[in-house]
């Protein structure tokens, strides 16, 4: 996955936190968006490219209409970091 999206790295919130305090930082503001279930339907949509699931007829057109509302459903809850857990970090730290 890692690879396949890009990632730099997947750290989680205290090696994060611990690597930022560790090289002179204060952190202001740590918090998790997108929620996880957003980021696996996300995941769900590169299977649906021409060389996929997609190239199946009518694959992608029945994913869409039976998908869109709880895609926009969840493209609003990580806009607005509803909920407790998120699949990414958004952080705030200074320089001390």
């Amino acid at each position: 996955m890692n690879k396949r999206m890009f990632h730099r790295n997947l750290l989680d919130e205290k090696k994060w936190t611990d690597l930022l305090i560790s090289n002179g930082f204060k952190i202001e503001k740590f918090q998790s968006f997108q929620p996880l279930a957003f980021t696996k339907k996300y995941f769900s949509l590169s299977l649906l490219g021409q060389r996929a699931l997609g190239a199946i007829p009518g694959v992608r057109k029945l994913f869409l209409t039976l998908m869109v509302g709880n895609l926009m459903n969840d493209v609003n809850r990580s806009i607005n970091c509803i909920g407790d857990e998120g699949a990414n970090y958004y952080v705030i730290a200074s320089k001390i």
